[in-house]
């Protein structure tokens, strides 16, 4: 299989004919922006580890686990629900 990562790879081609995709965006940009969304929207983060072939989960997490400014907003949330359903 072509390494998709490779300057020459295929994802790499299809980046470059692809309209409106930044100069300076490359496909491990491509893949660090996919793999955190995902994880972001909630997939399952085994099968997340999965798809991009990741050996062990910590390299999916750590690498690729972003925070995002909602995260923060939603764990308060999901406290104050919880606190609620405790009263």
């Amino acid at each position: 299989m072509r390494h998709p990562d490779s300057r020459t790879g295929w994802l790499t081609v299809s980046v470059e004919k692809t309209e409106g995709v930044p100069d300076y965006m490359t496909p491990h940009d491509l893949r660090h922006t996919a793999v955190s969304l995902a994880i972001h929207a909630g997939v399952n983060p085994k099968l997340v580890q999965w798809i991009a072939e990741h050996h062990t989960f910590a390299q999916t997490m750590e690498t690729y686990a972003d925070l995002y400014d909602s995260d923060l907003d939603e764990c308060g949330e999901a406290l104050d629900t919880e606190g609620d359903s405790n009263e």
